[in-house]
């Protein structure tokens, strides 16, 4: 079996709103959030596939049970940026 072309994630960027799972989206200027539902395939090792759906970008692995879509952010410059934890799953 070949798994190719899969989004992971780091598990800490998902969570629960209203009953459904998802994450929050940093938007582009880095200065607020969007709330995605996402449906998540296999859990392994700290990561989670993200299934149909069409997500880039940095996402909020921190502090997320304090926000709401469309909070305003301040992203540390210094810190290691989420997208780095975005990865494609590797070939099997």
């Amino acid at each position: 079996m070949c798994i190719r072309d899969r989004t992971l994630i780091p598990e800490q960027a998902i969570t629960t709103r209203e009953g459904e799972i998802g994450l929050f989206l940093i938007d582009a200027s880095g200065s607020s959030v969007s709330w995605r539902p996402v449906e998540t395939g296999i859990h392994a090792q700290g990561l989670v596939e993200i299934i149909d759906s069409h997500i880039s970008g940095d996402v909020v692995v921190l502090g997320h049970q304090l926000l709401v879509d469309g909070a305003a952010v301040l992203v540390v410059e210094n810190s290691p940026s989420a997208s780095d934890d975005l990865q494609q799953a590797p070939q099997l």
